[in-house]
């Protein structure tokens, strides 16, 4: 029986009938999600999350959090969520001692975005948001929109405990967590205030070649989606409604005539989000452009190093960027998302 699994990032969904139980009675039931993580933090008390440069990789989706994240943690540096802390997301020491003999052996496939990316069980993820659908779900998860989160001090300090069963539960011997989650956009601020030395990474992209690759991915999630109640499930499950049947857009709703099958709907989503990232602290937000990754990785990567204290353990990169898309777009929404590209670009990593 699978103890993790890859959910969304298989198309071709393989969990047999215990296994798909499994993770709807540890994911789908908040009741058991909280005992999981009171039995965790009762049991084996580890420590809160140390003030350390931990790193927050936050973005709009298809923006490169993904690549960003992995990255980085192949630096060695950092602890962070994979595949094997799945189902059990919240109580990882306990779930790594209970599982311990019936871990499966690391291998690859691609996930089911279709741009080429691995995914195995020791892949890591963005699987940080169980915490807060879990705790807190109506604080910020809306019918039509995610809201902006400011979390209380309670439900921080529970935050930071998780954080430390995270790091705690790794043979890895770094302190420094490494977050991808592109939901802390909502609580960017927040999260800024409460955790001093943390860097926050926000990837953006070219806003026409990134609309369209969002209204794809909708396109791809939805269908699979009808497909696969199960798929649709554990997107839900995991907080994530950047894209398919439950989609809902960042901040507030698009005020748009379009429906997400169009692209204007993805461009002013674009907007929206992009000029609220403008807005957030410029000191420990670090923009950092998808096409300057591609174009001018080894600048990008001795650029990055430095400003997050990793040195030399970066390695090289190569990226080739998807080909780019011409398709009609409203000129109006074209011309506003244009002007904040320069004030992204201008403030970005290279260039900031």
């Amino acid at each position: 029986m699978p103890i993790a699994g890859f959910g969304q990032d298989l198309i071709e969904i393989s969990y047999p009938p215990i296994s798909r139980l499994l993770h709807r009675l540890a994911l789908g039931n908040r009741w058991i999600a909280e005992v999981s993580f009171d039995l965790e933090q009762t049991l084996l008390r580890p420590t809160p999350l140390s003030v350390d440069k931990h790193v927050f990789v936050c973005g709009l989706a298809r923006a490169g959090t993904t690549i960003l994240m992995r990255l980085l943690y192949e630096s060695g540096a950092f602890n962070t969520l994979t595949y094997r802390h799945m189902p059990f997301v919240l109580m990882p020491g306990l779930w790594r001692q209970l599982s311990a003999h019936q871990q499966q052996k690391a291998s690859l496939r691609e996930r089911a975005h279709g741009d080429r990316i691995q995914v195995g069980f020791d892949s890591p993820e963005a699987f940080e948001e169980v915490f807060w659908t879990t705790h807190c779900p109506r604080d910020y998860i809306f019918l039509d929109h995610l809201g902006e989160h400011r979390p209380d001090a309670y439900h921080l300090s529970m935050f930071k405990r998780f954080l430390g069963s995270v790091v705690a539960s790794s043979s890895n011997p770094t302190k420094r967590y490494l977050s991808k989650n592109n939901n802390n956009l909502l609580r960017l601020p927040t999260l800024q205030q409460h955790l001093p030395e943390a860097m926050f990474l926000v990837p953006f992209r070219d806003p026409l070649q990134h609309s369209h690759s969002l209204l794809e991915q909708h396109r791809l999630f939805s269908a699979t989606q009808l497909k696969s109640g199960f798929v649709r499930d554990y997107m839900k499950w995991l907080g994530h409604f950047e894209f398919g049947l439950d989609h809902r857009a960042y901040f507030y709703p698009v005020m748009s005539d379009n429906s997400p099958d169009h692209l204007d709907y993805w461009l002013q989503l674009w907007i929206q989000v992009y000029e609220r990232v403008l807005e957030f602290d410029g000191t420990r937000t670090l923009l950092i452009s998808y096409e300057d990754l591609c174009s001018r990785p080894e600048a990008s990567i001795r650029c990055l190093s430095e400003r997050i204290d990793l040195g030399s353990h970066v390695s090289r990169i190569e990226l080739a960027a998807p080909p780019s898309v011409n398709v009609p777009a409203s000129r109006v929404l074209m011309k506003k998302a244009d002007g904040i590209l320069v004030e992204l670009q201008r403030r970005s990593l290279l260039n900031g």
